[in-house]
């Protein structure tokens, strides 16, 4: 068995954090230990049964140290900004070995910027690099200097979502926005796009879940679209899903993206997506379950063409948990997982 160290910048619970605590339930053939600042992933790790390791900051010798203290065989970096500060520990201590792991398509990673050239430096010292969608390879800049990656589709823990959505809940909710409030999700989209739905759709009551740096924006943004009755902000929530499991669509207005699990969680609860053409997402959805839209006009006009229209929205509604559980692999995830933690645990011997 060998002992995984995933290392995390933040200490909040969206996508990357997401994707590490669903890897350290999922993957039992090895110990698994979350490093990252203390905040709401300290509840949620804890909810969950995980061991959590809290620094102050992530910085080289923060790390450096936990790295010493707790002797992984593998240390396993989410995102760019993680996979560069133990990077920088790997240069000299080179008894562990470093996997990277980056979850998003960020466009700085498609010209010359900071981001697409710490990837370089990451790349000399990462033993195997894990992507979570195509495009995120295919779209960097540099892609023909690196080592050839894995691509490892999100996958969700589906009996604990089922489990976790099963609380009551007594209101009614048309559209779920559930993604953090900051500019790659583009909260202050999906607010144009309410407010445009709203002219059609008389009674309409959308809950956003979530929170991030624009929060106050968005909310300042809704009230200035006179939106204050029909959009409910419930901040983080640390189980979203009986308030997913109770829409009736999904809209995701991201500007860029990797492989968002609220998409696949939203589906596996029975709930259609909307969404942009971005990232992973046209991978992840079809017209048989949703839509995909090039801009914000069309996913305003395909949400009121759902919620006007029941059959058309019970022809959606009927197909997205099948389609989920086909693209949520996973058997095939753990393999990979497993497969590369042995070999890069070999390699640390």
């Amino acid at each position: 068995m060998a002992r995984v160290m995933h290392v995390l910048l933040s200490g909040g619970y969206s996508g990357a954090e997401n994707v590490a605590a669903t890897i350290a339930l999922l993957e039992k053939e090895n110990e698994h230990i979350y490093v990252s600042p203390p905040g709401v992933i300290s509840s949620v790790l804890e909810r969950l049964g995980i061991r959590h390791v809290e620094v102050p900051r992530v910085t080289p010798s923060a790390i450096s140290r936990v790295i010493r203290e707790h002797c992984p065989n593998v240390v396993h970096a989410h995102d760019i900004g993680a996979a560069t500060i133990v990077a920088l520990d790997h240069l000299v201590h080179r008894h562990y070995r470093l996997l990277t792991h980056i979850h998003c398509n960020h466009p700085n990673m498609r010209r010359v910027s900071v981001r697409s050239l710490l990837l370089l430096f990451v790349n000399t010292q990462s033993d195997a690099l894990f992507v979570v969608s195509r495009p995120v390879i295919d779209d960097y800049l540099f892609k023909k200097w690196i080592k050839t990656p894995t691509v490892l589709p999100n996958v969700v823990n589906e009996e604990l979502i089922m489990e976790s959505s099963r609380k009551s809940l007594a209101k009614n909710i048309d559209v779920v926005f559930l993604a953090r409030l900051t500019h790659p999700k583009n909260p202050l989209g999906f607010i144009d796009v309410i407010a445009g739905v709203r002219k059609s759709i008389p009674g309409l009551k959308v809950v956003v879940i979530g929170d991030g740096e624009l929060a106050e924006q968005t909310k300042a943004k809704t009230v200035g679209e006179g939106l204050e009755d029909v959009v409910e902000f419930l901040g983080f929530q640390a189980n979203p899903y009986p308030y997913v499991k109770q829409a009736r669509i999904c809209v995701l207005t991201s500007v860029w993206e990797g492989y968002p699990m609220s998409a696949l969680e939203a589906m596996l609860l029975g709930v259609p997506i909307v969404c942009t053409d971005v990232g992973g997402l046209p991978q992840m959805v079809n017209d048989s379950v949703g839509r995909v839209c090039t801009t914000l006009a069309q996913i305003e006009e395909e949400v009121i063409h759902l919620l006007s229209d029941p059959k058309y929205l019970e022809e959606k509604t009927a197909k997205t948990t099948d389609h989920a559980r086909q693209i949520n692999n996973v058997k095939g995830f753990k393999q990979i997982l497993s497969s590369t933690y042995h070999r890069l645990a070999e390699m640390s011997r």
